[in-house]
């Protein structure tokens, strides 16, 4: 094994990770999940379409995009707010547009970051596929990302790292 290599396992002091405590904000900031949220959690994986209150349907509106709607609602049994992605069925009988729906979904599955929407349940219907998903109340990163014009490289390394 060359000298890099075993530089590269060679483990952290306490001091170097105290050190790097000390100097990343996103460390710093970060939490850990509360028992509380992890039952919630669990409850949304078993989430129904009558467990979630859509309340004002003019008014619950988060996105649109060229396959769907957005839209808040109320996980009734926890109180908790959710982004429900509703799809209609009619939809999926475009290849493409069923490719990027199972993608989305497996790309949810293995992708565990405190900023990436996590998604809870899917729920279908007659005529719509819901993906109930974690509520992002400051919205969308990509707005962010647009509205600041881009990242520096501290900035950047708060969301993605």
């Amino acid at each position: 094994m060359s000298n890099h290599n075993q530089n590269c396992q060679a483990k952290l002091t306490d001091k170097e990770i105290s050190k790097i405590e000390r100097t990343n904000n996103f460390i710093k900031l970060g939490s850990l999940r509360r028992a509380k949220q992890v039952e919630e959690e669990r409850g949304l994986a078993a989430c129904k379409l009558e467990d979630l209150d859509f309340g004002d349907s003019k008014h619950n509106k988060l996105g649109e995009g060229s396959h769907g709607v957005v839209l808040c609602a109320t996980h009734i049994p926890t109180g908790r707010k959710v982004a429900v992605k509703k799809i209609p069925q009619k939809d999926l009988c475009h290849k493409r547009v069923l490719e990027n729906l199972k993608r989305e979904i497996r790309i949810h599955e293995v992708a565990f970051h405190e900023n990436i929407i996590r998604l809870y349940s899917s729920i279908e219907d007659d005529k719509y596929i819901y993906l109930v998903m974690e509520y992002a109340e400051k919205g969308a990163l990509f707005k962010i990302i647009r509205n600041k014009g881009g990242f520096d490289e501290r900035n950047a390394f708060f969301y993605f790292i």
